[in-house]
């Protein structure tokens, strides 16, 4: 009899194993702050195996049953292992909103746009340093959204509040995704965007050494480390269990010290958010000053011979420059107060603070949000402001279109001949036809006689000497550069 009482006895156990001193756990992500303190009396609490329980051999005396406590113990840790304990990730309603529905509308027009950005870009006239940091950025954009797409899919529509109820492996899985995998391409995107910026910074101001620093083959090179080193930030994750406190699925940190989670964070801070914002901003102001300079020393010299050639490439790398420089400047929208953020999280960290589990969640979420849709950005910011893109993305778009009219006997020239035909018939006064036609001729003809006047005042002299004819016409070989009267720059 006193053997079944006494076993029922010591089925009432805490399951606590924390000491005497103050544990604080702070969930990055969750902001789950629990604080448990627990006194111990060597007098009435025996404790074996982690566990706490009452030493009830002082009220049997020598009568008190053999039991082995360590198997007991052991064999009921294994029973509570085995019952299916869901993994509480608390959550919010404008979480689910925002990453069941707004994120994956985002992310897969995003996609497409990139997918588009990178069929213009391959083409082989397209191909140079610059359109292949594009490229591999493009690439680990869309790759950064679209790898947390089926998992949001999956989490978040299977509640209806923003909690989330995993089970141990899909809340470890859920965890790898979000902090390793997606921030790793996340990386990546930072970092080219950081070699692109150093790129266009060579370009600019060591125009002869930018084809050997930064030809194709070196940029692939660079690329490749980029890739390669960027998941190493965040290898913290791959090591860490997020299940650690039954029943929570979570990421905790210790307000006491600086553990690995706290040394990782301030990792993330410095390399993945301070020191690219820092370079980026270094190198753009560099290049708008080496711009100004080389622009001003153009206007001043007086010994340049092609003016117009050399002119007209310095407006190319203007123009490439510039939309460097936008890309550069909605890079750090939302990168820079995010690094704000994270500063004041962790100053609040080693002050034994912390920030309200909302208000985190809240500035997390927008972040998030903002990232993408910089992605979203850089389209249009190409599509706008580079004249090539544009032709690229029509000849793109265009070509697989007249190759399936080809089939139907439809070509390129029967359309523009029949779109010319039909406008011919749209006009409803019939003298605007010759007039245009004299209109044009009488141009034309203006344009011919300037040239031919031009011509005829550059001829020299007849009676001039033999030599002094070559040295008029060497010296007009020098000073003139010609080129065709109906050609146009644009």
């Amino acid at each position: 009899m006193r053997d079944d009482v006494l076993r029922n006895t010591f089925a009432i156990y805490t399951d606590d194993t924390s000491d005497t001193m103050n544990t604080y756990d702070y969930d990055f992500d969750n902001g789950n702050n629990s604080n448990s303190n627990v006194n111990n009396n060597s007098n009435d609490v025996n404790i074996k195996n982690g566990h706490n329980y009452i030493d009830y051999s002082q009220y049997f005396g020598n009568n008190t049953p053999n039991i082995n406590y360590e198997d007991y113990f052991a064999n009921n840790d294994k029973k509570v292992e085995q019952l299916d304990i869901p993994y509480i990730y608390p959550g919010y309603d404008f979480e689910r909103v925002s990453y069941l529905y707004i994120w994956p509308i985002i992310v897969i027009v995003t996609t497409i746009l990139n997918a588009l950005v990178v069929l213009v870009l391959v083409h082989r006239r397209m191909r140079n340093a610059t359109n292949v940091i594009l490229i591999a950025m493009a690439i680990t954009d869309s790759l950064s959204g679209l790898v947390m797409v089926p998992v949001f899919l999956l989490a978040y529509g299977s509640t209806n509040n923003g909690e989330l109820h995993f089970s141990e492996k899909w809340c470890e899985t859920f965890m790898l995704i979000k902090y390793f995998v997606a921030r790793a391409f996340h990386t990546m995107s930072i970092w080219l965007t950081v070699l692109l910026g150093a790129q266009r910074l060579v370009s600019v101001a060591f125009p002869f050494r930018a084809s050997s620093v930064f030809s194709v083959h070196n940029t692939c090179i660079y690329i490749g480390l980029v890739l390669l080193l960027s998941p190493v930030l965040h290898v913290y994750h791959t090591f860490d269990v997020k299940t650690s406190v039954r029943g929570h699925c979570q990421w905790d940190l210790k307000a006491t010290g600086c553990n690995g989670g706290c040394i990782y964070i301030w990792f993330m801070t410095i390399f993945m958010h301070a020191v690219p914002c820092l370079v980026l901003v270094t190198c753009t102001v560099a290049m708008i000053c080496t711009m100004n300079k080389a622009t001003q020393k153009m206007k001043n010299s007086q010994m340049i011979s092609n003016v117009e050639k050399l002119h007209k490439r310095a407006l190319e790398s203007r123009r490439i420059s510039a939309i460097v420089i936008t890309v550069v400047i909605v890079f750090l929208i939302p990168e820079v107060p995010h690094m704000i953020f994270l500063i004041v999280f962790m100053a609040k960290h080693h002050a034994q603070a912390s920030i309200e589990l909302k208000i985190n969640r809240a500035v997390i979420c927008a972040y998030e949000l903002l990232v993408i849709l910089s992605f979203h950005a850089n389209f249009w910011i190409y599509l706008v402001m580079n004249r090539k893109f544009r032709e690229g993305l029509s000849r793109a778009l265009m070509d697989p279109a007249y190759s399936v009219l080809g089939r139907f006997g439809v070509t390129r020239g029967s359309l523009r001949r029949r779109s010319s035909f039909t406008s011919s018939f749209t006009r409803t006064n019939p003298s605007e036809v010759p007039h245009t036609f004299a209109t044009r001729s009488r141009s034309s003809s203006l344009r011919r006689h300037s040239v031919h006047s031009a011509q005829l005042e550059r001829r020299p002299s007849r009676s001039s000497s033999h030599s002094s004819h070559r040295g008029s016409v060497q010296l007009e070989l020098k000073t003139y550069t010609f080129k065709p009267p109906d050609e146009t720059f644009t």
